[in-house]
């Protein structure tokens, strides 16, 4: 009986690992938090981001406590990375854009302990002009 247990438990633990993608990519970072802020989740916004999005979100979320009416829902986004240019072997900037029509707009992810995080410090301007 443990024998089938232990089978069974490595079988999921094992089919789970080779079934997650990698969520610690800048890309990630950047979709996670595009994500979140769309959907109007802003506790989950803070999870993919440093303090500088922690204090922003917190902002925002501190709006709309005081906002009397009902916080529109955004709609489903197509959201696609163009490019992802390393300042550094910890810092780089993530071009995305979030439908079709939208011309790309740029991210500035940091790696703190280890965890690509959205960074809303100023930042330089990829070294290269964007053109959808």
């Amino acid at each position: 009986m443990k024998y089938h247990l232990y089978t069974a438990v490595g079988l999921v633990c094992f089919l789970i690992g080779c079934t997650s993608k990698n969520q610690n990519t800048p890309e990630a970072a950047v979709e996670g938090f595009i994500t979140a802020v769309n959907q109007n989740d802003f506790a989950k916004a803070k999870h993919y981001g440093d303090s500088t999005v922690v204090v922003r979100m917190t902002q925002i979320e501190q709006m709309l406590k005081q906002y009397k009416g009902e916080v529109p829902q955004n709609p489903k986004i197509d959201f696609k990375v163009r490019e992802v240019t390393p300042l550094d072997e910890h810092t780089a900037i993530v071009t995305y854009s979030i439908s079709a029509t939208e011309t790309y707009k740029q991210l500035k992810v940091r790696q703190i302990g280890g965890k690509w995080k959205v960074t809303l410090e100023l930042q330089q301007a990829a070294p290269q002009a964007l053109h959808p």
